[in-house]
Parts: C-alpha cells; structure tokens; sequence
C-alpha cells in the first residue's frame, strides 16, 4: 500500500511540475514577438542589411510627410511641420526645426556649400547646414509657388503669377526674373551656371545664372503643361516630362532634342538617372528603363509591377514595385534576383549615387542599407541635439 501511496504522489507531483512549466511557459508566449524590420537578417534576402537604422523623435499623432535626399542630409517633414535633419553618413539627427506652424508649407529644402535653404510660406530661411545656425532669414514680396533652387548666395523661386525671379538673399535685391506665358509650378532645378525652368504652358527656360541672358536660341516646347521638375545631369542632358505624356532628352547647353520616348499616359514624376540609364514610372506600364544615350526601351529590363529606382549597391540595381516589394535585379542583364515584402514602409528614396538604399515608415523608422558584412558607421563627434525654431 505504502508503494501504491508513494507512486501516486509521484505522479501527482509529475503533474503539478508539468502545469506550472505550462503556465510559466504560456506567460513567456504571451509577451509579443516582433519582427526587428531592422534587424540584421531581415534584409539579407536581397543582399543587403541596415548601415544604420534610427527611429525619429515623433510627437504621439505625428507622423512623417516627406522626405528628401540632399548630399550630405536626409531632411524630413513631419504633420506637425518639424523638419528633421539627419546625417547622410551616420543617419544621427543633428538638428530639428520648424520654419513655420502647419498648416503653412514647408518647400523641399536644398542644400548646398554647407548652407541649407528652407522656404516655408514666403518666408526663406538660411541655415548652416550641420548645426541649424541660422545665417540669414528675408521675407519675399510676392506670393511661391514653386520649390527653390539655391546657389548659396541667390534664391531662384517661382512667383504666383507668371514669374522666375532671382534673389540676392543678403541684401533681398530682386537681381533678376523672366517671364512665362502661363506660371510655373514645377521646381526649377540649377547645375552650375546652367538654370532651367518649365512652365504651366509648356515652356522651358534655360538662362546662364552669372549673365541672365538665354542659353538657347529659343525656348523648347512641349504640347502640354509642364508639372513635373527637369532633371539635369553631369553629361550635359535636360530631361523633360511634359504634359503630352512624351520624355523629351534635351541637350542642356542649347535645348536640341537628342530623342524622345511616347509614354503615351503622363508619368506622376520625374524620372531617375543613373548608370547609364533612365528609370521612369509609367502607369499601365510600370518601371521602363531606357538606354541614356539613344532613348531605346531596353527590353531585358522589363518590370510590369515596377514603381521606382532605389539604387545600386555593387553588382546589384534595387527597385520597389507598386506593393511595396523591393527586388535585386543583375546590373548587367536586368535579370531579377530575389525580392522581399518590405509592406511596414511608406517612403522609397531614388539615390543616383551608388552604394546605398534608403526607406522609411510614417511612423520614423528610416533605414539606410549597404551591401552585407559593411561596419557601422562611426558617431564621434555627432550631436543629436534637436531644437525648435517656430515662425
């Protein structure tokens, strides 16, 4: 009896052991698994894996609206008109602003020699660009109505009207301006001395910015509205989108037209040059890729569900499609390599520059990625220190 008394607490005890290791266990389960989007592994699909991965500092409703690529900056915009500037190196934010409360707007910054313009409502700021110092602030006399362009030293901005004016910001001379048949809503965009503008009317203007006389014997035209910015590249070429749903390649020193590509539906922006070739969004056709030099469709680079060029890291291009799939295609043949549901981020960030990848949540997850087995970036020396500059 005193054998049967004993196995029975045996077992009694067997299973008091066996339930109190499931309840420890369901408590440990109950704890949610997140999958770390910026985790090493999760990217190593596509071979690539975060260079750095930061989340911004957001308000409890505030979330990201835009964000920009600059040379040596990301800047973002949030719903609450903050705008943060991140190293592009590093991805540390050194400093954050706001030019003007919501629901004010906040223009695409630009960036150059170290300064950073930022034009919000009819107000341009100048600020240093790694420590938000301010250098310079001059409210304009007319209403904007395009994104600036920027040398450092003249504002180049559209006016309300029918206007491309030039503006010595230090002392706020209206040096220069030209007009167009009808007003221009797409930013101009400047390459050295070279300035070209497009208009509502379908005009594009191209002036030298030292002499403000007209680089071309007569201005360009297309058969429709112009909405979309040019593209200007090192190898001498304007890229143009126009109303008519045609891709004009211009060349930038006289406005010949070297080829044209019928989209035959309006692409939504402009397109991304690099590697010798040109990637355009096109609805109903997804992402053509045409050779830079003729303008020929190039047929192995086929992508129906292509939306955008991300880059090139190594032997390696990256491009999203419309449901927000990054995909690894060969640089030489087009072929596609591997692909990876990326659905947890909103922004795709085209980098002409090769070497790296950039993509962000509305949330302010950004993440910049490189090729696999890269160290991490070095922080000495960065400040993250943010500060608020309210109009």
């Amino acid at each position: 009896m005193m054998n049967k008394h004993c196995l029975v607490l045996v077992w009694l005890c067997v299973i008091v052991a066996a339930t109190a290791g499931c309840e420890r266990r369901q408590s440990g389960a109950a704890e949610p698994v997140v999958t770390r989007l910026d985790a090493d592994y999760y990217f190593r699909p596509i071979g690539l894996e975060p260079y750095w991965s930061y989340p911004l500092k957001l308000g409890p409703a505030e979330t990201i609206e835009q964000i920009w690529l600059a040379p040596k900056s990301i800047y973002c915009l949030t719903s609450e008109n903050m705008l943060h500037r991140l190293d592009r190196d590093t991805g540390v934010t050194s400093w954050i602003r706001q030019p003007a409360a919501p629901p004010r707007l906040i223009r695409r910054p630009v960036e150059v020699d170290g300064k950073t313009l930022v034009v919000a409502h009819n107000i341009a700021k100048v600020y240093k660009t790694q420590t938000a110092q301010p250098l310079g602030e001059r409210r304009l006399a007319f209403g904007v109505n395009s994104d600036p362009a920027f040398d450092g030293e003249v504002l180049y901005i559209a006016d309300s009207l029918d206007r491309m004016v030039a503006i010595e910001l230090q002392s706020g001379r209206e040096i220069w301006s030209c007009r167009a048949e009808k007003s221009i809503s797409a930013r101009p965009v400047r390459m050295g001395r070279t300035l070209i503008a497009a208009s509502e009317s379908g005009e594009v203007l191209a002036y030298d910015t030292r002499l403000y006389d007209p680089l071309w014997a007569e201005y360009f035209r297309t058969r429709g509205a112009i909405l979309i910015p040019p593209v200007l590249t090192a190898e001498g070429r304007c890229y143009v989108v126009g109303g008519d749903s045609i891709l004009y390649c211009l060349t930038s020193a006289s406005g010949d037209e070297l080829w044209r590509y019928f989209a035959e539906v309006s692409p939504p922006k402009e397109p991304t040059v690099a590697d010798g070739r040109v990637f355009l969004n096109v609805p109903g056709k997804g992402l053509v890729v045409l050779d830079a030099e003729s303008g020929a469709e190039l047929e192995d680079f086929c992508y129906p569900q292509g939306r955008g060029y991300l880059g090139r890291v190594n032997d390696k291009l990256y491009i999203v499609t419309a449901d927000r799939r990054i995909v690894s295609l060969d640089a030489n043949s087009g072929q596609q390599l591997a692909q990876l549901g990326v659905k947890d981020f909103d922004f795709f960030v085209s980098n002409e520059k090769s070497g790296r990848i950039f993509i962000a949540n509305r949330a302010g997850r950004i993440v910049c990625l490189q090729a696999m087995g890269l160290e991490p970036p070095g922080l000495a020396g960065i400040s993250g220190q943010g500060q608020s500059d309210q109009e």
